[in-house]
């Protein structure tokens, strides 16, 4: 853990804020919205299809910040600006039913509800027994089968699943004779939990369950099974006589694939003019959360208004005609959506022998406003925690156009927390003061219509000149000292 001195504003001398000052203000002229605009519309382009984690468009993502940091003459670390690690990841790939040589796949006529693989294609009977609330379970033999069930509300499986499970079935299938709509509202609800690719730093594993697989069906697919209209079957099931359907039998597979996939963080290196390892770290992630289906999600706010910031933030210090006294790192960090892998790798393999690393200033979605419909603002993270980071940036947005500074999330807490949800949170872990900018939660959050016509270029602009002078006050000498 660093001990943090808390600096004093008042330790800038008059000629040092003076000098600052001029530089500052010509240093934010770099900074524009066209520049801004340009980096936005190609980061969260058809082309880079969303940017999830580990596929191409991420890796075209990577490869453009990368190119665009040697543009701006930043220097390379460990030799290369893109600084691969791998993950590991979890994903459904073959879940289908078969019967009389016929095919169903999931999300069509089937759904599967479980969370277990069936990774290998097996071959099971299947049973009728009617109402699933009125049946008699002890009537037949259920053991190691599927049965079928009618059941009124489709999303109310879970009694007749415990009622189920003294008889030791393989798994249980659900329709609703009168309402096949049903189906169709629980199929749209899984579709984006089945394009999910789970993530995770540490070896992934197959999820195992006590309980059995447990599938939705619509009407088309019970007809299917039993060759008797559905009106029959419920006729039946009302009767008491649902052992007069013949079983009938399938064969079923989950497959869920398992491996490892790698990622890039992008890292820029800027070295102050002191011989010293005292550091700021400034960052932006760059990835979102790709396709689900053929919909790509843009994420234009989320993040790609933050990267192209700190990109142009990156390009406006390389143009000043001077350093500034510390070292600057630009981090565009990776899988922040899947639980901030990104910035946790970094601070797990930065070499902490020539960097020193004294503050971290972090940029999400700064592009758009919030629900509220507020004007010319910039919430504020961090700052309940790190004064020193409030007197900063109260200081630095003197310097300019100034902004509403909002500390409405400074305050949260507990789970949902900003300070646990974007990549501060691995610095804020190794008490190294942090600030994070960002517009707050809009309706377009983590939807396709995060699009790059709706970022609010002029607020963008402005933010992103806030964040500049914020970091260059940072970067100087009194500021953040052990």
């Amino acid at each position: 853990m660093k001990k943090i001195q808390l600096f004093i504003l008042l330790g800038f001398s008059t000629s040092l804020f003076a000098q600052n000052l001029e530089v500052s203000k010509d240093a934010v002229k770099f900074i524009t919205k066209k520049n801004l605009k340009h980096h936005v519309y190609i980061l969260a382009s058809d082309s880079l299809q969303g940017r999830n984690t580990g596929e191409t468009g991420q890796k075209k993502a990577a490869r453009y910040i990368a190119r665009e940091f040697k543009t701006m003459g930043l220097k390379k670390v460990n030799n290369n600006y893109l600084h691969s690690f791998e993950l590991w990841q979890r994903q459904w790939h073959d879940v289908y039913l078969e019967h009389n040589a016929r095919r169903f796949n999931d999300l069509e006529q089937i759904a599967y509800l479980s969370f277990s693989p069936i990774n290998e294609e097996i071959e099971k009977e299947v049973i009728f027994i009617g109402d699933g609330c009125n049946a008699n379970l002890h009537a037949r033999n259920l053991a190691d089968k599927i049965v079928v069930a009618s059941i009124n509300n489709m999303r109310a499986w879970y009694p007749l699943a415990d009622r189920l499970k003294k008889e030791n079935p393989f798994g249980l299938f659900l329709f609703n004779p009168t309402d096949d709509l049903q189906f169709d509202v629980i199929k749209n609800q899984i579709i984006p939990l089945r394009h999910n690719k789970t993530i995770s730093n540490k070896e992934l594993r197959p999820t195992q369950s006590s309980a059995y697989q447990v599938f939705a069906l619509n009407n088309n697919m019970t007809r299917e099974l039993f060759s008797v209209p559905t009106d029959s079957l419920k006729q039946l099931s009302d009767a008491g006589t649902a052992y007069l359907i013949p079983a009938t039998r399938i064969k079923l597979k989950c497959q869920m694939l398992i491996h490892k996939i790698e990622t890039e963080n992008i890292v820029g290196y800027l070295p102050g003019k002191a011989q010293t390892k005292e550091t700021l770290v400034i960052t932006a992630h760059y990835d979102h959360v790709g396709k689900i289906g053929d919909t790509i999600y843009y994420g234009a706010d989320d993040n790609a208004s933050g990267t192209a910031t700190l990109l142009e933030i990156a390009r406006s210090f390389t143009l000043l005609p001077d350093k500034t006294y510390k070292n600057i790192l630009f981090v565009a960090t990776t899988a922040e959506e899947k639980g901030m892998y990104g910035a946790s790798y970094f601070m797990e393999h930065y070499d902490s022998t020539r960097y020193n690393i004294l503050a971290n200033i972090n940029i999400d979605m700064v592009g758009r406003r919030d629900s509220v419909g507020k004007k010319n603002y910039i919430y504020l993270i961090g700052t309940e925690q790190f004064p020193e980071f409030d007197q900063l940036v109260t200081r630095a947005n003197s310097l300019s156009h100034p902004l509403k500074l909002d500390y409405s999330y400074a305050h949260s807490s507990g789970f949902g927390s900003m300070l646990q949800l974007s990549d501060h949170y691995a610095f804020y872990n190794q008490n190294i003061p942090i600030l994070c900018f960002f517009n707050g939660l809009h309706p377009d959050y983590h939807k396709p219509t995060d699009t790059p016509d709706k970022i609010e270029y002029n607020e963008l602009e402005k933010r992103a000149r806030l964040i500049f002078l914020t970091s260059y006050l940072a970067a100087q000498k009194e500021p953040f000292r052990n």
